[in-house]
């Protein structure tokens, strides 16, 4: 980890089944982004020797990165070094998020000082994993050849079919997602003003209080539920227990909470995107509405009155999902990944 930070070891356990785990820190923090001038590569030597120093001595025969930051960087050291393969996913399009100023100029400012690690990460891996399709854009000088797409893998556990299409009375409806810039559901919040709606709205963040006030003022706060936050168990095993699934992102990507109720086989809301700078949403699987409160009001009408087109339509998503980013298809790619990744580099599975 490259924080200070000592999580309960007995918790992490589950993300790694029945392997030994072991925890390792090496801290960057903020004195290691004013040392090195806003991570130069050049000034980030002597922590990156620190990392190479505790790979030789805990002997990986695989470097798995979530992300592609100083962790991605650390790992092209240390295969530069010790010649251990590297695969790093990759779950936002950085490029894009630094064309936005909606989180502040600190946060831009570390996404602009990111990018000479991030080039010199993407170069050295052997395999490079975007979790969706748009995200090549961000790669497009790569070989594709070190590029392969797979999607999250989404929690097949608790995910459970929904199989009774009737509506509830009032009509339940859900949206989940970060209460942020870019991914504001008050359209939504609008939209059910004069409908038999009630909305429940799972996550959190520094929109609450605009969204909290959007539904007093349209006189709906007794029919919606904003709940901060619900294990992704949770989450996952209650979503069949809804009518429908609404939801607005303005980024160019699918949201992991897309894939749960896809493959949930719920009926899909959400606002229009260039299906041509997000491929995933071609298909007819969900709604595509107009961004305004008009756009969500008249989706929702025509679910809620039209039966045979709602349960088409939830139906679609689940075949859909479950063709392209069924979680256990999805595990087996990642698998095969790294055994291809080790074979190739002449290191034992």
């Amino acid at each position: 980890m490259t924080n200070d930070d000592l999580p309960d070891k007995a918790l992490l356990q589950e993300t790694v089944g029945e392997a030994q785990l072991y925890l390792h820190n090496l801290p960057s923090g903020k004195d290691l982004f004013l040392r090195s001038l806003g991570w130069r590569p050049a000034l980030l030597s002597r922590w990156a020797r620190r990392g190479v120093t505790m790979a030789s001595q805990i002997k990986p025969r695989l470097i798995r990165c979530h992300g592609n930051h100083l962790n991605g960087y650390l790992a092209a050291e240390i295969k530069k070094t010790l010649g251990v393969p590297y695969v790093i996913s990759i779950h936002t399009n950085p490029d894009e998020n630094r064309k936005y100023w909606c989180f502040g100029w600190r946060e831009k400012c570390f996404n602009y000082a990111a990018k000479s690690i991030e080039t010199i990460s993407v170069k050295y891996a052997d395999i490079i994993i975007p979790v969706y399709k748009s995200i090549r854009s961000y790669l497009k000088y790569l070989d594709n050849k070190k590029i392969e797409v797979i999607y999250n893998v989404a929690n097949s556990e608790f995910i459970e079919k929904k199989c009774d299409y009737s509506l509830h009375s009032p009509v339940k409806v859900i949206s989940v997602g970060r209460l942020i810039p870019g991914k504001c559901p008050d359209n939504i919040i609008r939209s059910i003003k004069d409908l038999d709606v009630e909305l429940t709205i799972v996550g959190d963040g520094p929109l609450r209080p605009y969204l909290e006030n959007v539904a007093r003022s349209t006189e709906t706060s007794e029919r919606i539920k904003f709940i901060p936050s619900l294990s992704n168990d949770k989450i996952c095993s209650i979503l069949r227990d809804y009518d429908i699934f609404a939801v607005h992102s303005e980024y160019h990507g699918i949201p992991k909470t897309l894939l749960e109720s896809s493959l949930t086989g719920l009926p899909i809301i959400l606002n229009k995107i260039d299906i041509e700078t997000v491929p995933e949403f071609r298909g007819n699987w969900l709604m595509l509405v107009d961004n305004n409160v008009d756009g969500y009001r008249k989706a929702l009408q025509k679910l809620i009155a039209d039966h045979t087109f709602r349960k088409k339509l939830g139906r679609r998503a689940f075949s859909h999902s479950h063709t392209h980013w069924e979680p256990k298809k999805m595990e087996a790619k990642y698998v095969e990944v790294y055994k291809r990744v080790m074979r190739e580099a002449g290191v034992q599975a």
